[in-house]
């Protein structure tokens, strides 16, 4: 594999992760209502640059119930592999995941406080990402 073939696979691989990110970061609170999925839907194709059908958003929020699969959890997991950009890229599409209703609840706020850490951001790498989406928004 030459080494921009193994590139794009990376950036696809991370997108995939990226989204699943977002959708476990929407699931914290248990539920997922319409705005949300339609949110997701905008996430994806806005931010990460990839179309996301409603019922692959399904499936990923059936494979996270049956599995037991933790927002902060999968993230950990995951994130050890990203870039720097690609982790303040991951940390905006969760948080507009989390406020696809407005204000997010409490255990998403945590949530997301917690991914601050498990992206090893500073607290200005962290509210310049958060300031960035919002201006975007």
């Amino acid at each position: 594999m030459d080494q921009a073939t193994h590139e794009a696979a990376a950036q696809e691989k991370f997108i995939d992760e990226a989204i699943r990110a977002a959708v476990l970061v929407a699931l914290v609170d248990g539920i997922i209502s319409q705005l949300e999925i339609e949110t997701l839907q905008d996430i994806a194709a806005g931010l990460l640059g990839r179309e996301v059908e409603r019922d692959e958003i399904g499936r990923l929020c059936s494979i996270a119930g049956q599995n037991k699969i933790e927002a902060c959890n999968y993230v950990l997991t995951v994130s050890k592999r990203w870039n720097q950009p690609q982790r303040v890229q991951a940390l905006q599409a969760m948080f507009l995941a989390a406020t696809a209703e407005g204000k997010p609840s409490d255990v998403k706020i945590k949530t997301l406080a917690k991914m601050q850490k498990l992206l090893d951001l500073t607290d200005r790498e962290y509210e310049q990402a958060i300031e960035a989406t919002l201006r975007e928004v």
